[in-house]
C-alpha cells in the first residue's frame, strides 16, 4: 500500500469523528451502549460485533440477491443489501456483494432499501465507509462528492480490533433510503485513497420501472 494512504487513511480515522465513529484498537463497550447476543448497539445504528454476529452478516451478503455474470441483482419494494468490506479470501481493499468482489449492484425504481456496511479489514488505516452518488471515477485522494447527488451514506467504520477472525470484534452500520431516481450511480470508499489507489467501488444501478 503507498505510504501516502496509510499515513492519511490513518489520520483521518483517529481525529476525524465523523469518519471513525467506533474507536479503533480493542474497540471497548461504548459509554450508553448496551449489549446483547453479540452486539454492542450504539448511537445512530453503528454496531460493535463479535464473530458470531459478524459471520452472519457475512454468510447474508454472499446469499443475496442474484447474480449473473459481474452483477447482483435485487427485485421488490422492500430490499436488504449487505455489503462487506474486505471478506475473507478477497482481494485487499475491496466491497464484497453476493460473493462478488466490487460487483455491479441492480436495485428497482422505487424500493426502499436497508443498507448494512460491515467492516472486517485489519489493519493501521483500514477504516472504511461507503457513499452512494452519481460522481464516478476517476476519484482523486480526497474524494469530494458534497455537491454530488448522494442516495445514501455510511461514514467510514474502524477495522476490527483482532487479526484472528474468531477473536476480533467488528464494526457495522446501516442506514435505509429509497431509490427513487433511476439511473447509474456508484458504490464508493470515501476514506482517502482507497477509491483513487486500489478501485474501491462499484457500480449501482437503479432500474426503471418502464
Amino acid at each position: 500500500m503507498p505510504l501516502r494512504s496509510i499515513v492519511v487513511a490513518a489520520l483521518i480515522t483517529l481525529l476525524a469523528s465523523g469518519i471513525a465513529p467506533i474507536a479503533l484498537a480493542k474497540m471497548p463497550t461504548m459509554a450508553g451502549m448496551t449489549q446483547s447476543r453479540g452486539v454492542t448497539q450504539g448511537v445512530g445504528g453503528q454496531n460493535e460485533l463479535l464473530w458470531s454476529k459478524a459471520r452472519q452478516t457475512l454468510t447474508a451478503s454472499i446469499h443475496e440477491g442474484w447474480v449473473h455474470g459481474r452483477t447482483v441483482s435485487f427485485r421488490g419494494r422492500t430490499i436488504t443489501l449487505r455489503i462487506v468490506a474486505n471478506a475473507p479470501h478477497h482481494h485487499d481493499m475491496s466491497f464484497e456483494a453476493g460473493g462478488l468482489t466490487n460487483p455491479t449492484i441492480s436495485v428497482d425504481q422505487g424500493s426502499q432499501i436497508t443498507l448494512t456496511l460491515l467492516n472486517m479489514d485489519y489493519g493501521p488505516g483500514m477504516a472504511h465507509g461507503i457513499v452512494i452518488t452519481t460522481k464516478g471515477p476517476p476519484y482523486p485522494p480526497f474524494p469530494d462528492i458534497s455537491h454530488t447527488q448522494t442516495l445514501a451514506r455510511i461514514p467510514s467504520l474502524a477495522p476490527r480490533s483482532e487479526r484472528r477472525l474468531t477473536q476480533a470484534r467488528y464494526a457495522e452500520a446501516s442506514v435505509r433510503f429509497r431509490a427513487e431516481t433511476p439511473g447509474t450511480y456508484y458504490y464508493v470508499c470515501p476514506t482517502p485513497g482507497h477509491a483513487e489507489d486500489f478501485r474501491m467501488y462499484g457500480r449501482f444501478i437503479v432500474r426503471s420501472r418502464r
